[in-house]
Order: structure tokens, then sequence, then C-alpha cells
């Protein structure tokens, strides 16, 4: 009796559902990244950056760009190239205002909450960058 009892608890797993578990693991992954961005992506955030004084700048995210737009006359500020992948933001000029090199890539932890977003700087090696955009606040355009 015992013997059978203890042939019929069996927790290994099969090769072949070992496989298909990986897979389903796979396409969450790739299904909670996808969302992510699509948080942000054609949306528009406003925010404040302390450029040579106060000034109230819209981040436009299209499908795989941001402008920085200035609030107060239309300019645009930068045009940059991103990317989202768990929960980190890296940015890289396409062109723009800044000093940045179009070869260095900015990374920033970005927290969504309700309708705000905060950047904490990672690494970025643009200086000018770094130290505007770091322990911002975004809030989203309605």
């Amino acid at each position: 009796m015992l013997k059978i009892a203890i042939q019929t608890i069996n927790w290994s797993l099969s090769p072949k559902k070992c496989i298909m578990k990986k897979i389903a693991f796979c396409v969450f992954i790739l299904i909670v990244s996808m969302s992510v961005k699509a948080q942000l992506a054609n949306r528009k955030w406003i925010g404040t950056l302390q450029l040579e004084q106060a000034t109230e700048v819209t981040l436009d995210f299209r499908k795989d760009t941001l402008d920085a737009i200035s609030n107060a006359d239309g300019q645009m500020l930068e045009t940059m190239l991103f990317t989202v992948k768990d929960s980190i933001l890296s940015l890289q000029k396409l062109y723009g205002q800044s000093e940045c090199a179009e070869s260095i890539v900015g990374k920033y932890k970005f927290a969504m909450k309700d309708d705000s977003i905060l950047l904490q700087l990672v690494e970025d090696e643009c200086p000018t960058r770094a130290s505007i955009l770091n322990k911002t606040i975004w809030n989203k355009k309605k």
C-alpha cells in the first residue's frame, strides 16, 4: 500500500512539459514588456526641467522616438530614440540642443503611479542630460 502511494506522487516534469512552461514564461515576459512600452508610446507627459531657468516641457512619446518640446514657445528642444526594458527607459539623442553625443545612451529607471512617472538616473555619460532628467516627475497630459 505504501509503495503504491509513493509511486502516484511524481513531482518531476517531463521534458515536454518543462519546455512548454519555459515558452509560456517567455511569452508572458514579452507581453509585460510590450505593455510597459505601450504605457509610454503615443502619450504626452508634462514636467518641469531646470534648464537655464525652470521650463515646463512636454515629452511627446511616439512609437520609438520622443520629442522634448518647450511649452512656453513650442520650441523643439531634443528628439531622442527610446526603448523600455524592465522599467528602464533608455534614451539616445537623435538631434537637438543638448551637448550629448548621439552615441551616448542614458538609462533611467521609471516608476509609474496613477498618471505620473518618476525618472531616476541609472547611468548616463552625458552629464547635462543626467542632471536635467534625474528625479523628475512627469504627469500625463490630458
